[in-house]
């Protein structure tokens, strides 16, 4: 790379507050949740109205290139789900067009928006990129 190029790099702060804000539409009565910097990195916690909660981390070890943003996502959508499965001892989401008791978590990105969701189930409308990946002067 020569000294004036630039390199795109995942935001993982923003990419925390869209997560939990867009799953917060979703999450079942009594739980909620929350992007937060904790325990050396960010993270996507779930907390519930009994005062039990889980946590799902953005690994300051993923690959941070923007080419990877999906597979962030579909990380988090994995552990948050899981999360809420077991503080409620419930599947969740439910996904009517779905075999399995939870529905496979998705990203993609296309034409600079960011979708995701789990099974037939998406989640808001879609997410410019340009508010989740930042540039580096190198």
């Amino acid at each position: 790379m020569t000294p004036d190029s630039t390199q795109l790099e995942m935001d993982f702060d923003a990419i925390a507050a869209v997560l939990a804000a867009a799953l917060n539409r979703v999450a079942p009565t009594g739980v909620w949740l929350t992007s937060e910097r904790a325990y050396g990195g960010v993270g996507v916690f779930t907390n519930t109205s009994d005062g039990r909660h889980g946590g799902t981390g953005l690994p300051e070890s993923f690959p941070r290139g923007a080419a990877a943003l999906p597979f962030l996502v579909e990380s988090v959508l994995d552990g948050v789900q899981d999360d809420i499965a077991e503080l409620t001892g419930l599947p969740w989401p439910s996904d009517p067009h779905s075999t399995k008791p939870l529905p496979e978590a998705w990203a993609r990105v296309a034409d600079g928006q960011l979708t995701f969701g789990y099974g037939s189930i998406q989640l808001g409308d879609g997410y410019d990129i340009s508010g989740l990946i930042v540039t580096l002067s190198r």
